[in-house]
């Protein structure tokens, strides 16, 4: 099966890097075997760590799914590190658009989502935000959102 990962940026104060680890585990024992990442600071990221180090022991694919060749340009110097880190320990790379467009990260979402079975989200329910309208278009696309700390998103 396959997983598209979606979340924000910033991450509250209910994120807890160790929940995460348990609900990617449980996810890989459930039969997800490929994680599309869309490799934005924040969750997508810890989330691409986490299963780097899962690679170790579960044999899974992680594809690194990047909106443009510019998506680490306004990182800090410890950001890009750890992008860079990150999408070449990746089994596969997806560049949505050759150079940056308005719409590049929406298109590397839904890119996501129509190439997964379901999703799995960390959403803190800003309906103004990305991951809600990932949420909403893997919704629209009748795949399930599972969203983190447990349960089903239904919009």
């Amino acid at each position: 099966m396959k997983c598209a990962l979606t979340g924000h940026r910033a991450l509250g104060i209910n994120f807890d890097r160790t929940i995460l680890e348990k609900e990617l585990k449980k996810l890989i024992k459930s039969g997800a075997d490929t994680f599309y990442c869309g490799m934005a600071v924040g969750f997508d990221i810890i989330a691409c760590q986490i299963l780097l180090e899962m690679k170790k022991k579960y044999k899974i694919k992680i594809v690194a799914c990047i909106p443009c060749p510019e998506q680490d340009l306004r990182f800090n110097d410890e950001e890009k590190k750890t992008y860079r880190s990150a999408v070449s320990g990746c089994d596969e790379q997806v560049m949505i658009s050759m150079t940056y467009t308005g719409d590049c990260m929406k298109k590397r979402n839904y890119y996501m989502v129509e190439n997964a079975d379901f999703v799995y989200a960390y959403y803190n329910n800003n309906r103004r935000s990305g991951t809600y309208h990932t949420m909403s278009y893997a919704k629209k696309l009748g795949k399930k959102v599972y969203l983190y700390g447990g349960g089903e998103w239904n919009g």
